[in-house]
């Protein structure tokens, strides 16, 4: 494998010390928990969960806690994002090719690490996600989430389905990429990659804002404009 990211890395749970449970990855998240959609991707986590946002001069940097889990989804430049591939098994998940990996803590607690490379048309973009738990009880909770992740795709696979209110009257779009997976969002919530977020929404299209990051670390800002299906 090479020095940068390849492929979403998540836990097998090999060697698992008791309590732990081994990650299938097909089992749904619980009805109660809330999806967050970062710039790199979408995940469900416990209704206890908040967030932390950090940014860095490189990257865009997102922190979730909730009990005994600690969520870190790091997204920038593949060629400044690495991360450690030491040990990782291959295979599909989350609707991309994925390494996998598992770090198990002498208490029982332990990490589940994940990575993307070759992010974008462009494929110069990398995204990361770690998964701590601080003991054996929140394995099955990580499990949940590292199941629950999906990878944003490019503003060119999306399609708008329909456009519609909530009982307040805030307008809302029901999207579908190119994995089948129907999403609603709002104004401001993030779409796609490139930092793609809703700027606006009317009665027969939605615009999507990406920021397109150039080597010299300078950034370009592009609209796209979906007209609803008809």
């Amino acid at each position: 494998m090479s020095a940068l990211l390849r492929g979403l890395v998540v836990s097998l749970a090999l060697a698992a010390p008791a309590g732990a449970q081994e990650c299938n990855f097909s089992a749904g998240p619980p009805a109660d928990w809330r999806r967050m959609d970062t710039p790199a991707m979408s995940l469900y986590l416990p209704p206890d969960a908040y967030a932390k946002d950090i940014s860095s001069d490189h990257s865009t940097t997102h922190r979730f806690l909730a009990d005994g889990v600690d969520v870190l989804i790091d997204y920038g430049l593949a060629s400044q994002l690495k991360f450690d591939e030491s040990g990782a098994v291959s295979r599909l998940l989350g609707g991309s090719p994925a390494s996998v990996l598992t770090e198990v803590g002498d208490r029982g607690g332990g990490r589940i690490g994940a990575g993307w490379s070759h992010l974008g048309p462009q494929q110069r973009l990398a995204a990361s996600l770690s998964i701590r738990v601080g003991d054996a009880a929140h394995w099955d909770d990580a499990c949940r989430i590292a199941a629950s992740v999906r990878l944003l795709g490019d503003v060119s696979q999306l399609t708008l389905l329909r456009i519609g209110k909530t009982d307040g009257g805030q307008r809302f779009a029901e999207v579908v990429g190119s994995d089948a997976r129907k999403r609603r969002l709002f104004v401001g919530d993030y779409a796609s990659l490139n930092w793609g977020r809703i700027s606006a929404i009317d009665s027969a299209a939605i615009v999507i804002t990406e920021l397109l990051r150039g080597d010299d670390g300078g950034y370009t800002q592009r609209q796209t404009r979906l007209e609803r299906q008809r």
